[in-house]
């Protein structure tokens, strides 16, 4: 399970889109946020995490990075709160993250929360005002990582 609690976000851009759902086209946003991660985290999101580091905590691999994650965690609960704006998306998807191993076992993470639900169209407002910004950032991840191009199927959360 991945879990970012209570982290400092700093919400790099927002896109608006839209997504088709059967015949349905629903308002969708993606909200770009850089958030500061320990290596417990990093151990979560890849395989042999805790190696980036050396044993005095710096990066291991120099300007190697940052590092493209093909993971994309599926049906998460995000909290996004910002002075003026407390926004909880259920069912959102994370993607498009990148990770930077910076001293002291600290990585940077740049993730994309993906949401899609037809009344995101009332956050656009808020979180774009946001932009900018530091916020604190809450995600709960509670099915396992999902390769690209991978369907978890109907069992998935089990």
């Amino acid at each position: 399970m991945l879990k970012i609690v209570d982290k400092r976000a700093y919400s790099k851009n927002l896109n608006l889109r839209h997504e088709i759902h059967g015949e349905e086209t629903v308002p969708a946003i993606d909200l770009h946020c850089v958030v500061t991660c320990d290596a417990d985290t990093v151990g979560e999101l890849m395989p042999d995490g805790a190696d980036l580091w050396d044993d005095a905590g710096m990066p291991r691999f120099g300007e190697v990075f940052p590092l493209k994650l093909r993971h994309k965690f599926k049906n998460v609960e995000a909290h996004v709160r910002y002075p003026g704006v407390d926004i909880t998306m259920k069912g959102a998807d994370l993607a498009k993250m990148k990770l930077t191993p910076k001293q002291d076992r600290q990585a940077e993470l740049v993730v994309a929360i993906q949401y899609a639900n037809a009344v995101c169209a009332e956050y656009v407002a808020g979180l774009w005002a946001c932009c900018g910004e530091y916020g604190e950032i809450e995600i709960e991840a509670r099915q396992h990582d999902i390769g690209e191009g991978e369907d978890p199927g109907e069992d998935a959360d089990e």
